[in-house]
């Protein structure tokens, strides 16, 4: 999460968002291990080329390469960087020595977002065309609007949407019969989610993991 970067950003500041597409189709499997990636259907053989979403490792595998990415725009300067999953954020800070302009101040800056992509194009990571968006004072980040001028971040109109939405289908399913476990698992998630940002909420979702037997260790801060 960039609160740190958001709350201590420079005047000017602005951040870009990408996000990797098919992140766990698109992983290549070792040609040595494809003989134990063997899936059959219908009583056919088929040979897993890629990793799959639900092998152990694919969350490993694809986080390997993401973090690689990280650690190339860090050696070379640019950054900093954020990655949530196949979801990542990237700061610019204006620079006296620049020599890219911003559509959005008169700021000049080190990079923009082709020059900083070109730096890991030998990664060949499939960005996403429709998701994500260039250097921007207020930015898009997992569902949050995250404002670097007034160093704030609220709950998008998309993600308050969808969120209710599960909350008020919660609210009329449990007036006429007990809610399953995968429901109250979904809520769950949506709430806990929202609660980086209305931190408040914690206290409730808390009170739902006792219900559904989790373990309430974890909490945003």
């Amino acid at each position: 999460m960039p609160f740190r970067q958001v709350a201590t950003a420079p005047v000017g500041s602005e951040a870009c968002a990408l996000d990797i597409e098919a992140a766990y189709r698109t992983v290549p499997v070792r040609p040595e291990h494809k003989r134990v990636m063997v899936v059959m259907h219908h009583n056919v053989f088929w040979v897993e080329h890629c990793v799959t979403f639900g092998l152990r490792s694919a969350h490993g595998l694809q986080g390997e390469i993401a973090d690689c990415a990280l650690d190339i725009w860090r050696s070379k300067g640019v950054g900093p960087f954020n990655k949530w999953v196949d979801d990542i954020n990237g700061f610019r800070f204006p620079s006296e020595n620049g020599s890219f302009p911003s559509p959005h101040s008169s700021f000049l800056f080190d990079y923009d977002r082709a020059s900083a992509l070109k730096l890991i194009e030998h990664l060949n990571i499939p960005w996403h065309t429709s998701k994500g968006h260039d250097f921007r004072p207020i930015f898009d980040f997992i569902g949050f609007i995250w404002d670097l001028a007034t160093r704030s971040v609220t709950l998008s109109d998309g993600k308050h949407l969808k969120c209710k939405g599960r909350v008020d289908s919660a609210l009329a399913m449990f007036m006429s019969s007990r809610m399953s476990l995968n429901d109250v698992q979904r809520l769950h998630g949506s709430l806990s989610h929202i609660t980086f940002v209305y931190v408040n909420g914690w206290f409730c979702v808390s009170k739902s993991e006792a219900d559904d037997g989790r373990d309430s260790a974890f909490a945003p801060i």
